[in-house]
């Protein structure tokens, strides 16, 4: 697939939920923004894979007790 395709955008969006899961809210972070540029890149910014992406770093926010910050994302 190369660096910069949809499925493995899918793929670091999962890793991201595992990381969040074993409070790894760090790496979490660092693998939606990878997923969404990905995301951006080939399916453009209307994608849903990149709302799931903001969503989930919205409860990564959130679970570091800054809830403000998600409304920002």
């Amino acid at each position: 697939f190369g660096p910069i395709h949809e499925s493995v955008a899918k793929t670091l969006m999962n890793l991201g939920k595992v990381n969040r899961a074993l409070n790894e809210l760090t790496e979490a972070q660092a693998n939606y923004n990878r997923a969404i540029d990905i995301f951006k890149a080939t399916l453009g910014p209307e994608c849903e894979g990149i709302g799931q992406c903001l969503m989930n770093q919205g409860n990564v926010v959130s679970k570091l007790g800054d809830a403000k910050a998600a409304i920002n994302l």
